[in-house]
């Protein structure tokens, strides 16, 4: 590698100590086998023996000394696939050691754990006997390695395939490598993986960041060290000579970015091996890694698998997640081309239900974004409310709150009038100023309310897991970042604000270059445009999102007692204000899931109420009513009735049948203003479309996972019946609609001013136009319904768990 034109800063690191962090004294050449039953660290005994190979030495391309250990299945008649675990955390230091620094040791219970897996890598215990070596590796500076400890980038991404080349060469190996493991141990495998070694057959980075200036420590160009003064103080050991790269003094030297953090950004555009990401709203540090990477990955053998609990507890102490890793490896390392590993859904989100109640998991969509997401922009209002409306009437308002104290914050608030999923990239756009500062950095984040107002947070661990009944338990120095979520994040400085879009990964997320500073003028109103990480909440009616705009991280910090107090310089100070109205309008772009015959009710029954029979928008809200509160209703009792019996396809066949009625039924609306038939027809279709919410994902989440036998119909049907997009919906019926349409007729819909003038389309002459329109459009919705129903009957029978808490 070209060296990099900076001189790089480095901090000293501890020796090793026998005793600590696992370290037992360096031992090149000798060689163990650990017997069936072995519990040397009175946790989990191993299940088959185990040969171990201690400080076994590679040398790289530059002639510098790697060692790692290796453990082999002892008893194996063939050569067998290799997992690297691939880290400066220490080769024996395990997740034993770590994991009594977190609350409630991360729920993982000791008996998950051998203590002979390198923390955040993969057991031994149970990889072995399976037929797979597992490599634990003490990178360049780590341990007994040469060299200085460089953190991810170019000079790590090397040794990593030199070191893969060279196990696939060992006589024992079949030749065939993978790279496993969470955090550290996924980040380098995005590096590693874009070197393209040619024994790298397969990757599964679980919650990995792609680029640590601006996804840890430089995130919308505000500095913080994160949890990496804990990694540095407690677990990092090197020798005498060796040395850690200091991330706070390079950051001294430059605050904007430069050779050096540019180097810490995977290309995840180079990576051709197949690739199993697993990611999760809830991670400070991982979460836009596993999104870009599945956005830039440039083939299709990638698959994202979206959770909702802490990257440690999905590791150690989940099995369904250990069974799929299993069939991976074994797709790729082992060549087992039938194992249906193949069949497994593409993408599989969760979306947070946040408080007490258990998140939707494994939501089955085409893509991540979502095809079918509406993206749609709230406006921020001085009441404290999120409007659908632009602010046309008022120039200017503002709002504002002190940025010295986390209590202070401007909220914005919407409230949901039915079951709604966000499951996507939100974007905030804000006009702020400050008076005191010719810099600032502004905060936001999106916090869930329940129907009583108040303030709701994720349990990032399933609750029969916990010491707790509830989240109302926990007490306040028990509330950590690895226990409980508060909501995504955005994070921008004033002077960062400039953007790259054509390096985006999407227009909802800017890229910020960071490569210059843009100093604001006191009192000067700047545009920001603050990408949001990724979420997915759910919400039923009467449930609130609220945005809530601050001057200081609105989240848990990691570990931030390690860390040292900010530089008085980089400290916000005084009041940040937020402008709003026609000349500044401040908004939040929020993703929203609609589905395919649902979002024709949403959109085209109130066109029918205020373009035919000429109510106003309240009135034609009113008559919504009618749909909206039996389809809630529907929702929350159809969910309630698939948890308690295991009835689904019953449910969800009825669902589609009623649907199906309702929406013939609205053929029938003509251009007389008939209640009865309105409110009696609306109810209908609501009692139709309200099983097809939450149910369908109940028995999907149970159904498939590890059933490859069933899982083309089911996707297939659930596709279907969920992911077709807003758009393409919309798109349809309006040309449908349009079709049958005069010029005349065509222009009135076009002319917004119309819309709720209480003008009848029938005193123009226009109304019957309009009226046989709908109707064509309905008989096509109605058809569709009945290809849903039909295709239904396709859904397999299964058990569920009665214990789910799904």
């Amino acid at each position: 590698m070209p060296p990099i034109p900076l001189q790089i800063a480095y901090k000293r690191v501890k020796q090793p100590t026998v005793g600590e962090n696992g370290y037992v004294g360096f031992q090149p050449g000798k060689t163990e086998v650990l017997p069936k039953g072995w519990n040397g660290f009175n946790a989990k005994p191993l299940k088959s023996d185990i040969i171990v190979e201690h400080d076994v030495e590679i040398v790289v391309r530059d002639g510098a000394r790697l060692y790692i250990d290796i453990y082999r299945p002892a008893n194996s008649t063939e050569k067998v696939p290799a997992v690297l675990s691939w880290s400066f955390y220490g080769k024996k230091y395990s997740a034993l050691e770590m994991l009594p620094m977190t609350v409630w040791k991360c729920c993982v219970p000791r008996e998950d754990l051998s203590g002979i897996e390198k923390f955040e890598g993969l057991d031994p215990q149970t990889w072995c006997p399976r037929g797979y070596a597992i490599i634990s590796v003490d990178t360049r500076g780590a341990g007994h390695s040469d060299g200085q400890i460089g953190v991810m980038g170019t000079q790590d991404a090397e040794d990593g395939y030199d070191v893969v080349e060279a196990v696939a060469k060992m006589d024992w190996c079949n030749g065939s490598i993978g790279m496993a493991g969470n955090s550290a141990l996924a980040i380098s495998q995005w590096f590693i993986a874009a070197q393209q070694p040619p024994s790298l057959k397969a990757i599964a980075p679980w919650e990995g960041s792609g680029d640590i200036y601006r996804e840890q420590f430089c995130r919308g160009g505000w500095f913080f060290m994160s949890n990496f003064d804990l990694i540095a103080n407690a677990i990092v050991r090197g020798q005498v000579n060796s040395g850690l790269e200091d991330f706070e003094e390079m950051y001294r030297r430059s605050n904007v970015s430069n050779a050096f953090w540019e180097d810490k950004r995977a290309d995840m555009t180079k990576i051709q091996c197949p690739v199993y990401i697993r990611g999760s709203d809830i991670s400070s540090i991982h979460t836009m890694g596993s999104v870009r990477a599945w956005l830039e990955l440039p083939h299709d053998n990638k698959w994202i698998r979206w959770g909702s609990k802490q990257e440690w507890y999905e590791l150690y102490s989940e099995p369904e997640s250990e069974k799929e890793l299993f069939l991976f490896f074994d797709r790729y390392l082992r060549g087992e081309e039938g194992n249906g590993w193949e069949k497994t859904p593409k993408v599989r989100w969760s979306a947070l239900r946040f408080g007490n109640r258990a998140a939707i998991d494994d939501i089955i969509l085409e893509d991540f974004p979502a095809p079918n997401t509406e993206y749609r922009e709230l406006y921020l209002a001085k009441d404290g409310l999120l409007k659908t409306n632009a602010p046309s009437n008022i120039d200017v308002e503002t709002v504002s709150y002190n940025s010295e104290q986390r209590e202070s914050i401007a909220e914005f608030s919407y409230t949901f009038d039915k079951a709604t999923q966000l499951i996507g990239l939100p974007k905030a756009i804000l006009y702020v100023s400050n008076d005191q500062q010719d810099d600032f950095t502004v905060f936001v984040i999106l916090r869930k309310r329940d129907r009583h107002g108040k303030l709701l947070m994720h349990l990032n661990f399933p609750i029969e897991a916990t010491p707790v009944k509830s989240i109302e338990e926990i007490p306040e120095k028990e509330q950590q970042s690895t226990n409980l979520h508060l909501g995504s994040t955005g994070i921008l400085r004033a002077s960062h604000r400039a953007y790259d879009s054509g390096k985006s990964i999407h227009p909802q997320f800017p890229f910020h270059p960071h490569t210059k500073q843009e100093k604001v003028k006191p009192g000067e109103i700047v545009k920001l445009e603050i990408g949001i990480w990724a979420m997915g909440y759910d919400f039923e009616e009467g449930e609130t999102i609220s945005l809530q705009v601050s001057g200081q991280y609105p989240s848990i910090a990691e570990f931030k007692s390690f860390s040292q107090p900010r530089p008085e310089h980089e400290l916000n100070k005084g009041l940040h204000t937020i402008h709003i109205g026609k000349e500044y309008p401040s908004s939040i772009i929020l993703p929203f899931i609609k589905h395919f015959i649902f979002i024709a009710y949403d959109y085209f029954n109130p066109l029918y109420f205020q373009t035919v029979l000429g109510v106003t928008p309240i009135q034609s809200g009113l008559y919504t009513l009618a749909l909206v509160l039996p389809l809630s209703a529907m929702t929350l009792s159809s969910g309630f009735v698939v948890k308690r019996t295991g009835a689904y396809r019953p449910v969800i066949w009825i669902g589609a049948s009623i649907m199906v009625l309702g929406t013939g039924l609205f053929i029938d609306f003509g251009p007389s203003r008939m209640i009865t038939k309105i409110v009696i027809y609306q109810i209908i279709a609501g009692l139709g479309a309200g099983p097809l919410f939450q149910a369908p994902m109940i028995a999907f989440q149970s159904q498939l996972i590890g059933k490859e036998d069933l899982l083309a119909a089911a996707i297939a049907a659930f596709t279907f019946l969920r992911n077709l997009s807003t758009a393409l919906s919309l798109v349809v019926g309006g040309v449908i609609l349009q079709h049958g349409l005069s010029s005349d007729e065509a222009s009135y819909l076009s002319d917004g001013s119309s819309l709720g003038s209480g003008a009848r389309t029938e005193d123009e002459g226009l109304g019957d136009g309009i009226v046989d329109g709908l109707k064509t459009m309905w008989i096509f919705y109605t058809a569709v319904g009945g290809v849903m129903l039909i295709s239904s009957f396709a859904i397999g029978k299964r058990d569920l768990d009665s214990d789910s808490d799904e």
